[in-house]
């Protein structure tokens, strides 16, 4: 059962990605807003690492 629940996670992380990848192929973010993004993201991962020391 735990296999099965497994794949069908994965199948629905496929589908998921997959979306998601048609959406920006469809419709790309404007370059400062993909770069804002990162941007916030990377951020938010070093101040994490931070708090755990």
């Amino acid at each position: 059962m735990l296999l099965e629940d497994q794949r069908h996670l994965h199948e629905d992380l496929e589908r998921l990605e997959d979306a998601a990848a048609e959406r920006l192929l469809e419709d790309p973010p404007h370059v400062s807003t993909a770069l804002s993004c990162r941007i916030a993201f990377h951020q938010h991962a070093l101040s994490s690492r931070i708090a755990l020391y």
